[in-house]
Formats: structure tokens, sequence, C-alpha cells
């Protein structure tokens, strides 16, 4: 994702340290290579886990593709299980011949996700708890606080730490509407505190217009996710703006 602190990835290390990279990656498909090897030499039981251990992703994305539908990255991740099960066989394979093959596997793991690795700990992967305590500053929905504002849910609620947030479903311009009304008749502070906004655009393209038009809306905060589509935004509504909406359009 262009512009995120938080996402890492190959061509990042390729650009900041090109043989650095090239040669922990060249390691990795050693590793991976001889781990073919290695179950294939096996025979019996080993042999016939290799499909298991290397089809996931491939059929999956044939699955997907033929039913039309939207694939995340993290779909593919219990693939990596038979990546690094298979290249586990080739370090046994290596480790048999040198014993230096495990030190060279081990840093070629080590080197290229070490800020990952930092990253993961210090930041959560989206900030649904940080987001939600910027519009509310209570949880609790016995606690009569809970009223002073007013949440619209629109892509990845987070209702665990906002339950009186108010849902629209689906791409329902009319229902954003008497929200607003609401929030202006309450003189309360409305806010939108979505998930992944690509996604939201695409699936909310009416109401999404609503949310991020300047006029009706200012963005608050953005919180970075470890991925693109963890990235999380706050809209506060601009009170009165709701008449932008209902003013005839210009001919």
């Amino acid at each position: 994702e262009e512009g995120n602190p938080f996402c890492r990835s190959w061509l990042q290390v390729f650009a900041a340290q090109p043989a650095a990279g090239g040669a922990c990656l060249a390691v990795l498909s050693a590793l991976f290579a001889a781990g073919l090897f290695w179950w294939w030499r096996q025979g019996g039981v080993f042999r016939a886990l290799l499909p298991a251990l290397l089809l996931h992703a491939p059929l999956f994305l044939l699955q997907s593709g033929a039913a039309g539908g939207f694939v995340y990255a993290w779909y593919l991740l219990p693939a990596l299980t038979g990546i690094v099960l298979t290249a586990a066989g080739g370090a046994v394979w290596f480790a048999g011949k040198r014993g230096i093959a495990l030190s060279l596997a081990a840093l070629a793991l080590w080197y290229p996700t070490r800020e990952w690795a930092a990253i993961l700990r210090l930041h959560p992967v989206e900030s649904m708890r940080e987001g939600a305590k910027l519009t509310r500053v209570v949880s609790l929905p016995s606690d009569p606080r809970i009223d002073d504002v007013i949440t619209v849910e629109l892509v990845m609620a987070t209702a665990g730490y906002d339950p009186a947030s108010l849902p629209l479903n689906g791409d329902d311009t009319a229902r954003m509407k008497e929200y607003l009304r609401q929030a202006d008749r309450e003189g309360k502070a409305l806010f939108v505190h979505l998930g992944s906004p690509g996604f939201a655009r695409s699936v909310f393209p009416r109401v999404m217009a609503i949310v991020e038009d300047s006029r009706i809306f200012g963005k608050t905060a953005e919180f970075p996710g470890l991925d693109a589509p963890y990235t999380r935004v706050i809209h506060r509504y601009r009170p009165g703006a709701v008449s932008v909406l209902d003013a005839p359009a210009s001919p």
C-alpha cells in the first residue's frame, strides 16, 4: 500500500538492499527446491503429501476466480504451511550435507523480516479499538454517556468496541441522510468509523461519496493497517451539512 509505513514487502527489501535481498531469496529458493527433492525421494506417504502441501493456493485461486469471488491476500496464508514444510525438507537434506545450511536458512528468514517482526510486536493489525476510542469516551452499553455521540457502521464494523453504532444496510443514502438529520436535531457529533476504504468505495459508492465529500464530512484520523485492507479511517460530520444533499442540483 503506497505511503503506508507499516506495509512491508520483498520489493522494498530489493529496492533498499538488492544484493542482500537477492541472496536471501536465493537461499530460500534453494531450500524449497531441495525440499521438493527430499519429500519426493522419501517416497510413500511423504511423496503422497506433496499435493496437499503445494496445491492450496493454486486451487483456491482457481475456485475463487471461477466463482467470481474477492481474494484478500491473507486468504492464502494457510498455503505458507505447505511452503514452510517443503522448505523444511530442504533444510533436513542440506543439514545432512553441511551444518551451515540451517544457519543460512535462519539468516535468510530473519534478515528480510526483522523490521516486520518489530512492527507486528508494536502495532495492532487493525486499529479498531484505537479508532473507537476517538469517537466515544465509553463502550459499555449501560453507561448513559454511550448516547452522547452517534456512530454509523459501514465497512469492517467495530461492534465489539462500539456496541451502540447504528447500522447502514447496503448503499442506502436515504438512511445516511436520516442519521445526519438526527445528529442535527439532537445536537450530537456523528462519526463514520470504517475499515478498508478502498473496498468501501467499491460496495457502497453512493454512501462513500457522501462520507468523503469535504463539504459534509471532515477526516478526523487515519490509522494505517499492517495490510491495505486493515487501514481504518474516521470521518466526522459537519453539523448542518446535510443541506448540501438537500440542495437542488445545478442545471
